[in-house]
């Protein structure tokens, strides 16, 4: 799982390389509105790269809409006007799977994003451009930056994301290539000072249930956050977001008997972030600490909006990495999740034959 996590930045360069060759029908330029369709990490690319072309867009100026669905069937809103990317590396994704159908009734512009299994099968029997991810032997979530890095090339090649996205990207990935050395496993406090923020936060956070707080423009980190400790760290997360929190969440934390194992990792602000939103990640710092409430405001020091993006994502992927190795655990392996799904095909297929 280290060796997967380390390779993240040259994985999204990867994934926007990989479809170079990616042909597309004329008319999926003229799309109002784009669904990603997916689970677990595909869906999470879906909200990152969502944010990353938001960042990258003229204050003030539209564009298509990106919408991430994660369920069966076609998400409410898809019509002849959308643009829908299925996406499942397996391809055995069952949710992603009816949505290739539905969507198809409805209209919409496919395309499915895969590693092979059914849902390139479905993809190819239908006409359907498909997008094939790379295979690195790892869990589904280590394909999230091949993901990231195809989606946001289509969505420059569509018209959907900007042709500054790039260079952007490519700024991006560099600054996160320079952040690796204080990441690494074999990066510690030295003499001269030197820390790891990774390990350092996810020895504060180990034996305590970790509440990633951000904001508009970095939410689809915290949410990548919250899985990779729920898959990596098998602990219990959860996400809240400002300004919102500010309206219900924060008093849930009054009763310190119930917050005792919590901890709060403030993520951002974002860099665009209007100065009240900095002074509420200020004052949520504030109140909590006075409630008892461990609270971590790691730095982030990407100079662009897409840099300190793919820095909060890279972070929370190392921290939960951390977490899993403090308290003795495999990282890579989710025993339940697997049984699921094999409840899920015994219960399918027992359907199939009538009982």
């Amino acid at each position: 799982m280290g060796g997967h996590i380390a390779a993240f930045p040259l994985r999204v360069l990867q994934g926007w390389n990989g479809v170079a060759a990616l042909a597309l029908p004329d008319e999926y330029r003229a799309v109002r509105h784009v669904v990603v369709q997916g689970m677990g990490g595909s869906a999470i690319a879906g909200d990152i790269a969502a944010e990353a072309v938001d960042s990258l867009r003229e204050p003030g100026t539209a564009g298509a809409q990106i919408s991430v669905f994660r369920d069966y069937g076609a998400h409410p809103s898809v019509g002849p006007d959308s643009l829908v990317v299925v996406m499942s590396h397996s391809g055995r994704t069952e949710e992603a799977l009816s949505g290739v159908e539905a969507s198809r009734l409805r209209g919409a512009k496919l395309i499915v994003m895969t590693g092979g299994g059914q849902l390139g099968e479905t993809a190819r029997d239908m006409g359907i451009p498909i997008a094939m991810l790379p295979e690195n032997g790892g869990p589904p979530r280590t394909y999230l930056p091949y993901a990231l890095g195809a989606m946001l090339r289509i969505f420059v090649d569509l018209g959907i994301a900007l042709p500054n996205t790039e260079r952007a990207l490519i700024d991006a990935v560099t600054e996160l290539e320079s952040r690796q050395p204080d990441f690494d496993a074999s990066c510690n406090r030295t003499e001269n000072g030197r820390v790891n923020p990774a390990k350092d936060l996810a020895r504060a956070l180990s034996g305590r249930i970790p509440v990633i707080v951000s904001a508009r423009g970095l939410a689809s980190a915290a949410r990548r956050w919250k899985t990779q400790v729920n898959e990596n760290a098998k602990t219990p997360a959860w996400t809240e977001e400002l300004p919102e929190m500010h309206h219900n969440a924060i008093v849930g934390f009054e009763q310190t008997n119930l917050s005792d194992n919590l901890a709060i990792v403030l993520l951002g602000p974002p860099s665009t972030a209007p100065n009240s939103l900095h002074d509420r990640y200020a004052i949520s710092r504030r109140i909590l600490r006075d409630l008892g409430v461990p609270v971590h405001w790691p730095a982030l020091s990407g100079e662009t909006p897409l840099a300190r993006l793919l820095e909060a994502v890279l972070l929370g992927d190392y921290v939960s990495y951390y977490m899993a190795l403090v308290n003795g655990i495999d990282p890579t392996p989710t025993v339940p999740l697997d049984s699921i799904k094999a409840q899920i095909r015994r219960s399918t297929q027992n359907e199939n034959h009538g009982e």
